[in-house]
């Protein structure tokens, strides 16, 4: 089961949203179809030369590489390991041959391979396809500007299939549902691609929750616990999330000894930072115990406001650096009047307080484990009565 809200890691009321992925973006298999002109050609030569059929041996000679290609030696000499032929043309045909359906079966799907016959006694020259435009069409002009800034970067990289749809994942993170591609060539120049993307907005998001109902309450406050979450994400804009949690702790006689309550908002400022506002209250009582313990009751209000930016995100990996600025206050009764029981409280029976939060976050999932670690520092803490 998804775990809606993340664990508290300080005390009072406010509970935050779980921002850790934990399941895997919806698979809709490959976005893209290889360009007929990209499929490996046979070649036009005979199979087997005037000197291969008299039984001549294959050349052990491999062309030269010229251009930048993804492979290091060792892979090359892989790839050319079985294009030897009895005739330095033929070799070198057969060589491009191989490089050229190596690329296009690893992504490269619009970079080429060329013959030359400089330097002697041959060569391969590999121009490897680049992304020359994209072209961004939605119904939506909000969620259409958005993707053409997210992808803007990728003109004039490298076009390899894999790369632009791990991209495009990132995209559908941020409220785009149906994602449908096509790649064409700029001009006569197949090595310029043109990347074409019709992108709809994601269907609206359910409305997601979680209660659950246990013995595991607090000592003296009841061993029965209530605990419901809401969650409700694109709420008011794309991108952004609202959490509801309530929490009831009673006794065997139904009498409540604490209530928490929280409502946290987050907004997005942008693809990498967002800004979250949270306010939560929460409420003791001892009705386990005797007087004068029953007759005692605490308060506390707690408002608090994060910036969280996302330092490394993958499909199941999240990596995130926040700071956070808290306020609160605690009051202590004895029998509806302020009583001192808190510390710092002196006569008056309520303290404020306040502290920064510098953290950082990861989580994700393996499997069926979903994992979460943080570590916070809280360089000062001031408190005051009057």
């Amino acid at each position: 089961m998804a775990q809606l809200v993340a664990p508290p890691i300080q005390p009072g009321p406010v509970r935050l949203p779980n921002t850790a992925p934990q399941q895997r973006p919806k698979d809709d298999g490959p976005l893209f179809d290889e360009p007929a002109e990209a499929a490996p050609q046979p070649s036009t030569a005979p199979a087997t030369s005037d000197r291969e059929q008299s039984g001549e041996q294959a050349l052990d000679w491999r062309p030269t590489i010229i251009g930048k290609t993804p492979y290091d030696d060792a892979q090359l000499q892989a790839i050319l390991k079985d294009c030897g032929k009895a005739s330095t043309n033929a070799t070198l045909n057969a060589c491009a041959a191989a490089l050229t359906a190596q690329l296009i079966k690893d992504g490269y799907v619009n970079s080429r391979v060329y013959s030359l016959k400089t330097p002697e006694p041959g060569a391969l020259e590999v121009v490897l396809g680049t992304i020359a435009e994209l072209r961004i069409t939605s119904e939506d002009e909000a969620l259409q500007k958005q993707v053409q800034q997210q992808l803007t970067p990728l003109i004039g990289s490298v076009l390899h299939i894999p790369t632009l749809e791990k991209e495009l994942v990132q995209v559908r993170r941020r409220g785009v549902g149906d994602i449908k591609g096509g790649i064409g060539r700029l001009g006569s120049d197949p090595t310029m691609a043109v990347v074409n993307l019709a992108v709809s907005p994601a269907e609206p998001e359910p409305l997601r929750g979680d209660f659950s109902l246990g013995n595991n309450g607090n000592v003296g406050s009841g061993e029965w616990r209530g605990v419901a979450t809401l969650l409700q994400q694109g709420l008011i804009e794309r991108g952004d999330t609202a959490l509801l949690f309530l929490e009831l702790n009673t006794d065997g006689e139904l009498e409540v000894g604490s209530k928490v309550a929280s409502l946290t908002y987050t907004y997005p400022l942008s693809e990498s930072w967002t800004l979250t506002g949270s306010f939560g209250y929460s409420y003791r009582r001892f009705v386990e115990f005797r007087k004068p313990a029953y007759n005692f009751h605490f308060r506390t209000l707690q408002g608090l406001l994060q910036v969280e930016h996302v330092l490394k995100e993958a499909d199941n990996f999240r990596w995130t650096a926040s700071a956070a600025f808290s306020t609160n206050r605690r009051d202590s009764f004895k029998s509806g009047r302020h009583y001192p029981l808190v510390t710092g409280g002196e006569f008056d029976g309520w303290t404020h307080s306040g502290f920064l939060k510098l953290s950082t976050n990861l989580g994700g999932f393996n499997g069926p484990v979903i994992w979460n670690a943080n570590a916070y520092f809280s360089p000062g803490h001031c408190r005051r009565n009057a």
